[in-house]
């Protein structure tokens, strides 16, 4: 599916029905970023185990 096709079916969408997708997507981009870095947080505590 291209970009063009994907913007025409949704702005055929009710307005609220692209604002609930785009609130699902930052929320999952805030998720994961989060996940992130509490993964990076604990590989940087174990290395300083370590040492």
């Amino acid at each position: 599916m291209s970009i063009t096709q994907l913007y025409m079916s949704l702005t055929k969408m009710p307005i609220t029905q692209l604002y609930i997708m785009v609130s699902i997507f930052v929320v999952t981009i805030l998720f994961l970023s989060y996940l992130f870095f509490q993964w990076k947080h604990e590989k940087e505590k174990k290395g300083k185990g370590k040492k």
